[in-house]
């Protein structure tokens, strides 16, 4: 007997809508099919979502009622969007005996066919690339808009084209006008675009759920309380002590807030940036840590540095860096607003951070031979559809702490090859089923396609499961056994695994995701992802996949 339909509203503005579909998908998860009534705008929109079962206006009657959910929290100024909209769902669910738990992995999806969206690349088609697309203004708020003559002088600096997706006439000077009058060819725009640089509008929410990357400019909203962190976006903002004061009409100016008058320098900086990873095979190296030894991260970052173009070292708001640690132009620090992330949660907020569409994620206590980054890339870049690639790890010692992985016929999980041999079995490159997650380089694309690491892990199996879901979204996945690099993985890191139940707690989440795959592929090969387990696991439509 099928579950019957819950029903889950919210109208209001465009971005709210997309935002709130992730109650939708947690809901659809538990088996339940929903009705997502929402303002007949952005039906069309909602439509693109690839598991919600019908889109109606947002008359009648509800069993969710997301409406207000964050226009009357008096503490909606800290508080992330899908924290509001879950404690209104809870509130309603628990009503029929029911909860969607805490919000995690919450980044909404729209899928836009790809037969629709090759009609809007040959319109574009003709200018140079990369492409960006302006998104410049809430049609509602001055809080949330920034003036024409702004967008001119960042045009003027721009490499690459600047398409305006405004919906007033006409594009200031510079920026090439699509003619936005509808939020069809708005959508479709969106995700043919290579990247958007917009204040807090629908099409930023819009654009993200696309998975089209992100440059969004904070105002009167902080956009890290907006988007999630497996969205591939990062924020700029002009330096105002006023910022994300969540009002709708400015204090201290009504027709000109101080938000709207960022230095065009700022935007032109951040998305030449941008701009400059499409055409470069350049590469950031991650480095997530926690309560690091500043000897040995220091040894982690002087390896690294001379290989990449920039090191990203991502800290949750309760870790500690430590005194001493190197600082240079090509290192950044950045901090999430919250602590106890976990391994994955920290690498999505320090991946979205980092520059390039190549990244090296490395463990702070992994030290790379010279010339590792240059190996790994010639991989990388020999197919388009190399997605990662891995490389043999010893200990300090010399034994091999990483070898590649296998799988035994009829197993349930990886295992080292070579663990605490002298000699690697595997002698060429070498196709894996799974990868290490202790020193990897990632493509940008796949890592996104694959939304990042699965946050419910707090540290152990992440990086089999984002394989896994990384191999699901069409890449592959190597191990080169002649690139090299030292990992110490002290002892005192796996008995903290095993005291806060980590271990226990990471296999057993990636027994429930993924055994329909270790039971439909027994042998000890690359298994596939047959159309049953995908249809289990309520994989997109294959006609709806771009």
């Amino acid at each position: 007997m099928s579950a019957p339909s819950i029903v889950v509203r919210r109208g209001a503005a465009f971005g709210d809508a997309v935002a709130a579909t992730c109650v939708a998908d947690k809901l659809i998860d538990q088996g339940y099919p929903v009705i997502f009534q929402t303002f007949s705008p952005i039906h069309s929109v909602i439509r693109l979502h690839p598991r919600i079962a019908d889109v109606t206006d947002n008359v009648g009657f509800c069993h969710v009622n997301l409406d207000r959910a964050y226009e009357d929290d008096p503490h909606r100024p800290q508080r992330h969007f899908h924290d509001m909209y879950f404690d209104y769902a809870n509130r309603d669910l628990g009503k029929l005996s029911m909860s969607i738990g805490k919000p995690v992995n919450c980044k909404p999806h729209l899928v836009f066919p790809a037969q629709r969206e090759q009609t809007f690349y040959e319109k574009l088609r003709s200018y140079p690339k990369p492409w960006l697309g302006i998104c410049p203004r809430s049609n509602n708020y001055l809080v949330r808009q920034i003036p024409d003559y702004t967008w001119t002088a960042v045009a003027a600096g721009i490499h690459g084209t600047c398409f305006w997706l405004g919906n007033h006439a006409p594009a200031p000077v510079g920026i090439v006008d699509l003619g936005i009058r509808d939020v069809d060819r708005l959508t479709g725009f969106l995700a043919t675009m290579d990247f958007i640089v917009s204040v807090d509008t629908g099409p930023l929410h819009i654009a993200a759920a696309l998975g089209t990357r992100v440059l969004a400019i904070n105002q009167s909203n902080f956009l890290e309380l907006r988007l999630n962190d497996q969205n591939d976006y990062v924020t700029i903002a002009p330096p105002l002590n006023c910022l994300n004061c969540q009002k709708n009409v400015c204090p201290k100016n009504n027709f000109i807030p101080p938000c709207s008058q960022i230095e065009p320098s700022l935007i032109i900086t951040a998305a030449n940036a941008i701009s400059a990873g499409f055409s470069q095979n350049k590469v950031s190296a991650l480095i997530p840590t926690y309560n690091a030894d500043a000897h040995r991260l220091n040894r982690c970052i002087e390896a690294i540095l001379p290989q990449v173009e920039e090191v990203i070292l991502s800290l949750a708001a309760d870790g500690a860096l430590p005194s001493g640690v190197l600082a240079g132009p090509k290192i950044k620090v950045v901090r999430h607003r919250l602590g106890n992330l976990g391994f994955g949660k920290n690498c999505n907020f320090g991946f979205r951070n980092t520059t390039h569409n190549f990244v090296m994620l490395l463990n702070d206590d992994v030290f790379l031979e010279p010339g590792v980054v240059n190996k790994l890339m010639a991989v990388m870049t020999s197919h388009a559809d190399i997605g990662g690639v891995s490389h043999l790890l010893r200990y300090p010692g010399g034994s091999i702490q990483y070898g590649g992985k296998y799988r035994d016929s009829g197993a349930q999980g990886w295992f080292h090859a070579s663990h605490r041999k002298w000699e690697s079995e595997l002698k060429t490159l070498t196709e894996q089923e799974v990868v290490c997650g202790a020193s990897v380089l990632l493509r940008r694309s796949a890592f996104y396609d694959a939304d990042g690491f699965d946050e419910r892990f707090h540290m152990y199996a992440e990086d089999d499961d984002l394989s896994m879901r990384i191999r699901r979204a069409g890449w592959r996945l190597f191990f080169l056994p002649d690139a090299v690099g030292i990992h110490e993985e002290s002892m005192s890191t796996r008995s903290n695994l095993q005291k806060y139940g980590w271990i226990y707690e990471g296999n057993k989440l990636m027994r429930q995701l993924w055994k329909p795959y270790w039971d439909h592929n027994k042998n000890c090969t690359i298994g596939n992802f047959n159309y049953l387990y995908e249809t289990q696991n309520h994989q997109r439509d294959p006609e709806l996949v771009h």
